[in-house]
């Protein structure tokens, strides 16, 4: 095992995605998690934790620019995910959720689409 995959096993992430919220650390954890999610097996384990694709979205319009733009390549790295697209999307972050749209329909985006299209019209 990686020292980057013991990293995120350990709570790295977790303990990262606190920090931000807290105001403690800017553009250093920020690149924390951009480096992590270069690697595909990682971005699983960034994507599902707690906060993660809400507090990067909500880094987008940060004031910092080199924040702004690793909380953006750090998404669009997990943007691979088509769950964490649709998350993204529930954030308020339609770019990614656009580009798969005008890709076309996978039958899994297909049935993500919808259930992302029911909960919102029907919320």
């Amino acid at each position: 095992m990686e020292l980057q995959e013991v990293m995120v096993e350990a709570g790295v992430v977790r303990r990262v995605v606190k920090q931000i919220y807290r105001g403690e650390k800017g553009p250093d954890a920020i690149a924390v998690l951009l480096e992590l999610s270069k690697k595909e097996t990682l971005r699983e384990k960034i994507g599902e934790t707690k906060d993660c694709i809400p507090l990067l979205v909500s880094l987008l319009h940060n004031d910092n620019p080199d924040v702004s733009q690793k909380a953006q390549s750090t998404l669009q790295n997990l943007s691979s995910s088509t769950s964490f697209v649709i998350k993204m999307a529930e954030a308020g972050h339609f770019q990614p959720f656009v580009a798969r749209f005008n890709q076309g329909f996978s039958s899994s985006f297909s049935l993500s689409l919808f259930l992302f299209l029911k909960e919102t019209c029907l919320a």
